[in-house]
């Protein structure tokens, strides 16, 4: 019954992960909202740390227990998002990709500082298409109606087939394009260091307007008929998404890379100066967060909790109704991605070279056993002692022994090894072969077995089990207590026999 029970835990933990949750972009999808309807780890509990040999500025990407994350080497590795473990690495181009992937059903579209846009098959990195432009790429793409969307710094903006990688237009700003594009009904959003925010058509490239600020690093985020974005001349600017005309503007303490995410309700956006704002949908502050560290790393939300990092590594997971911390995580290296949202977990990458799984383990891997003996085809008799080694990534809890499908019986560890040990009384089987089932569980109900057959020959009549060896027992104390009574009273009674009779 306890096994059914770890099990069923196990797929409760799963499920989410396999039915379809996702982080698929720098913003999770083309309206660049960075959000995610899913609960958030409560405990602080870090599941893995991975190692890379070079940083991890972009964004994760995942889909289900399967994730992506590119490295300052130009490489893509693919890696089990429940437990760490790795899948595949491999190169893609020759330069840094600081560019997050955008991830569809069967590709990755992936920007690097190689001046190239790859497309790669999700399953193997394979490169699909790579189309060319002459300045790095820094933004990530947005994927959408068969289209690709980015910009480059040879300060243009592209739109590409996706099946091809074709051009479709391209549009020529006054400064480098560092922001990701949003794309939402039929229009794209962007920011370049020309200083403006320019409104696009999606399908012709065509100016319907522009709105001129500052250097704009951050990338805009559209929600219902508004555009938040960030520029550097202090300010959180939100426009109408029709006309773009001036909704409010709310001012910050520095300039703003961080890129804004929503919860329907609310803006959360940091500053360079390491202020984490958040501000209602009228442009009113409603919190903040002094972290005394730039801000450059872009938010993540769901509905009830905000997640953020700052230059020094530092993890933020706050209440988004009040401002209250939740908790602080110090992780080793500067979070410059967003924070990628999966069921009870937070995954974020570090200029340290290490990626980070935030919350509790969810062990999917079978623990590994080794049936020592017997061997198959083995014949025993007497106390037989059983013995298997069992090892997990998390732990063993139960070894367990099964003979005929019936006679359950629960292996001993031995204490501080992987070794587990059964004493089988043989003379509670009958003589001939048996099937043999060993059994490791661990604390996830994953489990392996290994099935073999075993003789049974008692027929010499030395084998002894517990009854038969209780029932001699009670036969040798009964014996000997009538002994002793035999020679305590055996001297009255020969004495007896000796006395002459009485006259």
């Amino acid at each position: 019954m306890r096994y059914t029970i770890w099990l069923c835990a196990a797929l409760m933990l799963l499920v989410p992960l396999a039915a379809g949750s996702s982080w698929i972009s720098f913003r999770n999808g083309t309206d660049n909202q960075g959000y995610a309807d899913l609960e958030m780890p409560l405990d602080p509990m870090i599941a893995y740390k991975l190692e890379d040999s070079a940083m991890i500025t972009a964004t994760v990407v995942f889909d289900g227990d399967e994730g992506w994350y590119c490295t300052a080497a130009g490489r893509l590795v693919k890696f089990h998002v429940s437990n760490g473990t790795e899948v595949f690495n491999v190169s893609v181009g020759e330069g840094w990709i600081e560019a997050s992937p955008y991830l569809t059903d069967d590709h990755l579209y992936i920007g690097s500082n190689d001046n190239w846009m790859y497309k790669v098959w999700r399953d193997n990195g394979t490169v699909v298409w790579a189309y060319e432009t002459d300045g790095q790429i820094k933004s990530s793409a947005a994927v959408t109606d068969g289209m690709v969307y980015f910009g480059s710094y040879d300060n243009d903006v592209y739109c590409l087939y996706a099946s091809n990688g074709t051009l479709v237009w391209n549009f020529t700003t006054c400064g480098y394009v560092h922001t990701s594009p949003a794309v939402s009904d039929g229009r794209v959003y962007f920011g370049s260091c020309d200083g403006n925010l320019y409104c696009l058509s999606a399908k012709g490239g065509k100016v319907i307007y522009n709105r001129t600020t500052e250097y704009v690093p951050s990338s805009p985020c559209v929600v219902d008929d508004l555009v938040v974005y960030g520029s550097f001349d202090s300010q959180v600017n939100a426009i109408d998404r029709i006309d773009g005309s001036v909704y409010w503007e709310f001012p910050v303490n520095s300039g703003v890379f961080s890129s804004p995410c929503t919860d329907g309700k609310r803006f959360f956006v940091g500053d360079d100066r390491g202020t984490f704002w958040a501000i209602d949908y009228d442009g009113n502050e409603l919190w903040n967060i002094s972290t005394n560290v730039s801000l450059k790393g872009s938010p993540s939300c769901n509905d009830t909790m905000v997640c953020f990092g700052n230059g020094a590594g530092d993890l933020y997971m706050v209440w988004s109704s009040n401002g209250t911390v939740a908790w602080k995580l110090e992780l080793d290296g500067a979070l410059e991605g967003s924070p990628a949202l999966a069921p009870g977990r937070v995954i974020i990458g570090t200029d340290q070279n290490y990626v980070y799984g935030i919350g509790p383990m969810i062990d999917t891997e079978d623990p590994t056993l080794d049936v020592i003996a017997p061997v198959p085809d083995e014949v025993i008799e007497g106390t037989y002692i059983f013995r298997a080694e069992a090892t997990d990534n998390v732990g063993v809890v139960d070894v367990t022994l099964s003979i005929d499908g019936g006679y359950e019986r629960v292996f001993i560890k031995e204490e501080g090894t992987d070794d587990w040990t059964y004493p089988l009384f043989t003379d509670e089987l009958d003589d001939g072969e048996h099937e043999v089932t060993v059994t490791a569980y661990d604390e996830e109900g994953n489990s392996v077995s290994e099935t073999f057959t075993v003789e049974v020959d008692n027929d010499d009549g030395t084998t002894e089990g517990p009854f038969s060896v209780m029932l001699r027992a009670i036969l040798i104390v009964g014996l000997a207590l009538i002994l002793l009574v035999c020679l305590a009273v055996a001297p009255r009674f020969l004495l007896k026999m000796r006395r002459p009779p009485r006259e």
